[in-house]
Order: structure tokens, then C-alpha cells, then sequence
């Protein structure tokens, strides 16, 4: 037997056997962690975090609760050692600017902090007690799995409300477990696609009957849309289409060659490796279905730009990191890992039942979630000076950028915008809050001027006659 095809087999039983025992797995990490807390608690609260991220259980939820005081003050040995202020500032996105009140008190902005690592700069450089009271902290963390001393700081520093877009539903159980003050928003990064790049067209020509947009590495199991791809055509459809499209990042791209090659599907799938954005929405909507086959993910973004170019999806209903609510009716379906082959046909046959666009645009469109997360923000605070007039709408795009500006001149704008606000919050700073105050008024001054001009340009204009 060939090596890859025996390698192909051998990670399929690895992975249906690891996911028979992650909770037993699980469960040992948590016994361990206890046996050793009183020789090591760092190391034991930090087992029982790797624990409850593997597989949730009462048991250590309760433990971390229990031993709370510990954690935090622990928190300066748990929390990742990040600490690249410009890194941070191109991860941060401020969607409402602080506003005076004529009382001279300050009705917050809101700030997004996306990639979980992120959190660490602000940890140990940003004196977050007093950014806070100037924004509400919006965190879009970047995997499933939010027991992580990185998130969780938050909520053991700050005695307001936190708020987490949390799309898997393990996740906000969690936080409502062990820190309510951090609200779980069942949003995330699958909300905030931009609509006007990943659109359909009228008459799409449907070259491919399913797409996998991937990467290498092996969480992505691209393996197994090989193998569902090869017992479709072994079933008997010799013309079934499947495209393959890889990141250049996670692995060799030779070995998934090997496997093509191995499977004996040259004529049947065709890859491409690192796409340019333009391409890659050109060949979604060529694709008849797009899939999601890993079983862990953060709020996957491939799928729901597939829905808004209204391409059908296909998901597994064992993925942990998604909202599973988001594929309906309308959008595709929730199967089974033992069903996709079942589903690839279904899709074939039936992608025009589906309306995905049409759901999109009315439920996840970045205006949507906007609405969504002010609605909640004032809910949770009563801070009903938010509202959709003064607010600067986010997409990741793919980085969160503005909705309203070209992609690299908007991302410098917040760059370096980023850069001037967090300063001046720095533990290292001597400024006061009144000399805050000030400058914070003349940054974003000149950032609204920044941003009108951009939003005047030739580079602007030219990319919404594109797109009209």
C-alpha cells in the first residue's frame, strides 16, 4: 500500500479515536492538576485551564472557581509574555471614540481587540483599569477555547462588564460559569465579512461541485475531504469536480500533492495554493459548496464569505469554535463527519435550493453585528449615548480594518492612531487624565479628518464603482 495512502487512513482512525477520548483525556489532565496543586499551583491551574479546553467538565469549572484568589495572583506567570505595543495596535480597532459629557464626565467608546494573544500586550504594558474608563473592552478572541489565562485576565482586573464574542457555545457556558462579568457575545469573527468583495454573480457558471478552503496543517483534516472526494467517485460520479484551496502556511504543500496523487484524484481535484483575495472570491463562486471539515476551529471566516458570494456551505456538526445556528436551512448543512460524502452529493445536486446571501446579509453583515453588539453593550451598562450615527463601522478584510476605507491606507490610519491611544495608556506613562483627556480630543480630531479625507479618494472611489 502506498505510504500516504496508509498515512490518510491512519490520521482518519487517529482522529475518530482521540475524539471517542477527549473526554477521558480531559478528565486525567484535571486529576493530575489536582494531585499537584500543593506542590505546584501554577502549574496545576494552568493544566486545569488545558483541561476544560479540551472538554469542559463541572468539576474543574469549579476548582478554577474555587481557587479564583490564586489564579489572579498568578495571573502575571500565566498570561502569555507578549509584549509588541505595534502588534497590539494593529490588532485593535476603535469603532466609537470617548465622548465628553457636559457635566465633564466621559461616555465610553468601544474598542475591539482582535487575536487572543493580543490581550497579552495589554496585560503587561496598557494600564487597562484606566483605559476602561474611557472604552468598553470588546474582545474577538482567535481560537475556541476560552479558558486561557489571556482572556481571562480581563475578568480578574476589571470589576465592569468584559465583552467576548464567543461563538461556540462551550465557550460562553464557561465564561457564565466562572466570570459572569465577561459577557459571551454569540458572535464573532464570521460577522464582520465584507459584503461588498465576497458577492455573487448573477449568473454563476458552477465549474466546481464542492470547495475546501484550507490551509496545511492538520487541524484543517484536509485528508478527509480527499478521502470523501475519492468514495464519491469510487461510488460511481467519474466526473464529480472538488477544488482544493491551500494557504502556503501549516505544512508542506508536497505532501498534499502526495495525497492527491496517492488517492489517484489528479483529474478529479484541482488545487491552488495561497490565492490573492480577488481570486479566491472568483473561485467560491465557481464552487457549488463550500466545506468546513476540522473539528476545532476560532469562528471560521471561509464559510461565511462563501455565504455572502451565496455559496451553500457544509459543516460538521462535531466542529467546536463555530456557530452552528448560522447553518440552516437558508445556508447549508450541520452533518455528521460519517455523512459528508452524503452531503457533497446532496450539495450537488440541490445547491440552488439555498439562499445563503439573503440570510447573510439580513443576520451577520458587519452593520448587523454592529447593531448587535451596541444593543448589548447599553443593555449591560446603560450607556445610551451608543448609537449606529457615531460609530465607524468594523469588517476583517482580513484584518480588522474599516468598513469605509480602502484596505492599506485604513490600515495605517489605525495603526498609528492605535499607537497614539495606546500610549497614552501605557503603565510607563506619567500622563494625567486631564492631560488625557486633551490629547486624546486632538487624536481623534486629526483621525476624523484623516478618515474623511480617505474616504474621498480616488483609491476609495475606484473600489465602490467596482463593486457597483
Amino acid at each position: 500500500m502506498n505510504k500516504y495512502l496508509l498515512e490518510i487512513r491512519l490520521r482518519l482512525f487517529i482522529d475518530n479515536t482521540l475524539r471517542q477520548l477527549l473526554p477521558i483525556i480531559s478528565w486525567s489532565i484535571f486529576i493530575l492538576s489536582v494531585i499537584i496543586y500543593l506542590a505546584s499551583p501554577k502549574k496545576a491551574i494552568s493544566l486545569s485551564m488545558l483541561a476544560i479546553r479540551l472538554y469542559p467538565s463541572n468539576s474543574a469549572m469549579k476548582f478554577l472557581s474555587f481557587k479564583s484568589e490564586q489564579v489572579n495572583n498568578l495571573l502575571s506567570e500565566l498570561v502569555s509574555k507578549e509584549n509588541d505595543i505595534r502588534e497590539a495596535a494593529a490588532r485593535t480597532i476603535i469603532i466609537a471614540w470617548p465622548t465628553k459629557k457636559p457635566d465633564k464626565s466621559i461616555s465610553k467608546g468601544i474598542l475591539i481587540i482582535t487575536f487572543t494573544k493580543t490581550n497579552a500586550v495589554f496585560f503587561h504594558t496598557i494600564d487597562v483599569n484606566l483605559l476602561s474608563e474611557y472604552f468598553h473592552i470588546v474582545l474577538e478572541p482567535s481560537w475556541a477555547g476560552y479558558m486561557d489565562p489571556d482572556i481571562l485576565f480581563w475578568g480578574y482586573t476589571l470589576k465592569i462588564p468584559v465583552f467576548v464574542q464567543a461563538t461556540e457555545i462551550r465557550d460562553r457556558v464557561c465564561l457564565n460559569n466562572i466570570m459572569p462579568r465577561m459577557i459571551p457575545l454569540n458572535f464573532g469573527a464570521s460577522d464582520w465579512v465584507d459584503y461588498r468583495v465576497f458577492h455573487p454573480e448573477k449568473n454563476p457558471e458552477k465549474t466546481y461541485d464542492s470547495a475546501y478552503v484550507a490551509n496545511n496543517n492538520p487541524i484543517k483534516r484536509v485528508y478527509r475531504y480527499l478521502w470523501a472526494v475519492k468514495k464519491i467517485i469510487d461510488s460511481g460520479d467519474k466526473e464529480y469536480k472538488a477544488l482544493l484551496i491551500c494557504a502556503g502556511w501549516g505544512g508542506e504543500n508536497k505532501k498534499i500533492l502526495n495525497y492527491i496523487s496517492a488517492l489517484r484524484l489528479k483529474e478529479n481535484c484541482e488545487i491552488h495554493f495561497s490565492l490573492q483575495r480577488e481570486e479566491l472570491v472568483r473561485m467560491l463562486r465557481k464552487a457549488k459548496t463550500n466545506v468546513l471539515l476540522s473539528y476545532k476551529e476560532g469562528s471560521n471566516r471561509s464559510l461565511f464569505e462563501s455565504m455572502f458570494c451565496n455559496t451553500p456551505v457544509i459543516a460538521l456538526s462535531e466542529n467546536i469554535g463555530m456557530n452552528k445556528s448560522y447553518i440552516n436551512e437558508n445556508t447549508g448543512l450541520l452533518v455528521s463527519d460519517a455523512f459528508i460524502e452524503e452531503a457533497l452529493v446532496h450539495m450537488k445536486n440541490n445547491w440552488r435550493q439555498y439562499s445563503p446571501r439573503k440570510w447573510a446579509m439580513n443576520n451577520i453583515s458587519p452593520e448587523k453585528t454592529t447593531s448587535k453588539l451596541i444593543d448589548t453593550i447599553i443593555m449591560h451598562t446603560g450607556n445610551n449615548d451608543l448609537n449606529l450615527k457615531n460609530i465607524f463601522i468594523k469588517t476583517n478584510n482580513p484584518e480588522a480594518n474599516y468598513i469605509d476605507l480602502p484596505d492599506k491606507p485604513g490600515a495605517e490610519l489605525k495603526m498609528n492612531t492605535n499607537l497614539e491611544i495606546l500610549n497614552l495608556f501605557r503603565k510607563d506613562s506619567d500622563n494625567e487624565k486631564n492631560s488625557s483627556n486633551e490629547n486624546m480630543e486632538n487624536i481623534y480630531n486629526n483621525f476624523t479628518q484623516s478618515f474623511e479625507v480617505l474616504m474621498c479618494s480616488e483609491e476609495k472611489n475606484a473600489f465602490v464603482e467596482n463593486e457597483t
